[in-house]
């Protein structure tokens, strides 16, 4: 059974001011969801980078160990499910403007966290998917076998599809600020995607 269902994801927005300020970085998120994958944390929390100084080789990083925004999601528990980011290269900040500024992304996952679990918790159990890679297939929960489980039952009368909830943390990188760049709102568009996988 392949299913997608596409989440408008996240914008960012980034404030660049002249070399004697800083600039702040704020990544907001929105999601769009539907039939059985349900975003459970909506709206979710915003990704800050923190300030720059137009003119500055500082890389400001978001990391695991740091605030990255949790994407907590509930779906049918006996699907593997494929997730997949489209990444912007780059933030801008006019479509008439050519100024951009370098930013990067990553993403982990957790499919083994209690039922009860809270981001904060689900964060001590990620699995980091490694730098350049936008996409990873898991299931919904995980199984110490590895191996898929039989075809799923369908819902019917008087029978309910169990569900699991799994994480999605998303962090990076931002900058440097070019001295030769605009001042202004830097802002882009990251696109969630979650698929069930056939394992057929």
């Amino acid at each position: 059974m392949k299913n997608l269902i596409r989440y408008t994801s996240f914008g960012m927005l980034l404030l660049i001011f002249p070399f004697q300020y800083g600039f702040s970085q704020v990544i907001s998120f929105k999601t769009l969801v539907g039939n059985s994958i349900q975003i459970l944390n909506t709206p979710l929390e915003t990704l800050d980078f923190g300030s720059f100084i137009k003119g500055s080789e500082v890389i400001n990083m978001v990391t695991m160990s740091d605030e990255p925004v949790c994407i907590e999601v509930q779906a049918p528990t006996e699907y593997d499910v494929t997730v997949w980011f489209d990444f912007p290269p780059n933030l801008t900040i006019d479509p008439e403007d050519e100024s951009t500024l370098p930013a990067t992304f990553r993403f982990a996952y957790n499919n083994r966290a209690l039922p009860s679990s809270t981001c904060s918790e689900a964060k001590l159990g990620v699995i980091e998917v490694p730098d350049g890679f936008n996409s990873a297939t898991f299931p919904v929960r995980f199984r110490s076998s590895g191996q898929p489980l039989p075809p799923p039952t369908p819902e019917h009368d008087g029978y309910s599809v169990p569900t699991s909830k799994f994480y999605l943390f998303v962090y990076g990188q931002a900058g440097p600020a070019a001295t030769d760049i605009s001042s202004g709102e830097y802002t882009g568009v990251v696109q969630v995607n979650i698929q069930f996988t056939s394992n057929d």
